[in-house]
C-alpha cells in the first residue's frame, strides 16, 4: 500500500515509519522543514497541510496516518493556542486525505480522553476528559469521524497509553529516571504506588499498523499493569545506580492506576504486544548510554 504519514519525526512517527517499510508499504512523509528521511518519499508543506495537496495527490496514497501535534511535552499540551492549532490540523488532514482519493484515515488519540477513571478501560467506556489536552482528543475523535463517514473514508482512532523507548520526551518518568541515575544525582520522586501501562515503542508502532483496513476506536496500550516503584527500582539496577531515591519527594497524581484493555485490537487484527518491560527498559537505556 502507499501510506501518507504525518508527525513522522515524532517519537512514535519514527518508528512507524520504520514499520510500515518493514511491511513493504511505500511510505510518504508530511513535514514542515526539508528533512529528506531515507527510503521515504518526502512532501513539504508550510502554514497549512492543505498548501501541499496536489504534490499529495499526485502520489496517490491509499491510507493517511495522521500522528503530528504541536506541543506534546506537559508543559504545552493543555495550550488553549496548541490545542487550537492541533485541532485544525488534524481536521485538515480528512480534508486531504479526502481529496487524495484515500480509503483510510487513522488519527492518533489518548489515554486522556477517558479522564481520571483508576479502572480496566476499554474502547465503550465514557470519557470523561479532565484536561485541554484530552477533551482536543476527544472531540477530534468523534468529529473526524463524522467527517470520514461523509466522505466514504474508513476511519479509525488510536487511543495510545504509556508509550517509552528509546529517544523518549525527556520529561516522561523513565527518560527522567534513566538521566539522573546516569549522572548520578538523587531522582526526586513520588511514592510510585501507581499502577501504570507501559508499552514499548516498536510494539505501539506494531499496533498502529495493524489498524489498517480495521475501523473504530482502539486503545494502543500493553493491556497490563506494572507498580512504579519496580519501574525505578528495574532502572536503578540496569543502570548501576548505587545512590538514594528520595520516595515521597513530589505528589501522587490523582490518577493512580492506568490500564487499557487490548481484547478489541487484539481480537480484531491479531495483535500483541512482544517486548517485555524489562527487555524495553533495557533498550531505552543501552540507546541512552550509547549516545552520551
Amino acid at each position: 500500500m502507499r501510506i501518507i504519514v504525518t508527525g513522522s519525526n515524532g517519537f512514535i512517527g519514527r518508528s512507524l515509519v520504520k514499520q510500515l517499510l518493514t511491511g513493504k508499504h511505500e511510505v510518504c512523509v508530511l513535514v514542515r522543514n526539508k528533512t529528506v528521511q531515507p527510503q521515504v518519499n518526502t512532501i513539504s508543506y508550510n502554514d497549512s497541510l492543505l498548501d501541499c495537496a496536489d504534490d499529495v495527490q499526485s502520489w496517490k496514497p491509499d491510507v493517511f496516518f495522521h500522528l503530528a501535534w504541536r506541543g506534546v511535552d506537559n508543559t504545552q499540551r493543555n495550550s488553549e493556542e496548541n490545542n487550537l492549532y492541533n485541532y485544525r490540523l488534524t481536521i485538515d488532514s480528512v480534508k486531504l486525505a479526502k481529496e487524495a482519493g484515500c480509503k483510510q484515515w487513522i488519527g492518533a488519540g489518548s489515554q486522556a480522553e477517558y479522564g481520571v477513571a483508576n479502572s480496566i478501560l476499554s474502547e465503550t467506556e465514557n470519557c470523561k476528559p479532565v484536561t485541554g489536552y484530552g477533551s482536543t482528543k476527544q472531540k477530534l475523535c468523534n468529529e473526524t469521524q463524522t467527517l470520514c463517514s461523509s466522505y466514504n473514508m474508513v476511519h479509525s482512532w488510536a487511543r495510545i497509553f504509556s508509550v517509552y523507548g528509546p529517544n523518549d520526551h525527556q520529561e516522561t518518568l523513565i527518560s527522567y529516571l534513566i538521566k539522573t541515575m546516569f549522572e548520578k544525582e538523587v531522582p526526586q520522586v513520588s511514592s510510585c504506588t501507581q499502577h501504570w501501562d507501559y508499552l514499548f515503542v516498536n510494539d505501539a508502532a506494531a499496533a498502529l499498523g495493524s489498524l489498517i483496513n480495521h475501523a473504530g476506536v482502539y486503545n494502543i496500550a500493553s493491556g497490563k499493569t506494572v507498580v512504579l516503584k519496580e519501574v525505578v527500582e528495574t532502572i536503578q539496577q540496569l543502570t548501576g545506580y548505587k545512590g538514594e531515591i528520595q520516595w515521597g519527594y513530589k505528589p501522587d497524581a490523582a490518577l493512580h492506576f492506568l490500564c487499557g484493555s487490548i481484547e478489541k485490537i487484539s481480537r480484531n487484527t491479531g495483535w500483541s504486544p512482544i517486548v517485555s518491560l524489562n527487555e524495553g527498559l533495557a533498550k531505552t537505556i543501552l540507546n541512552y548510554n550509547s549516545s552520551i
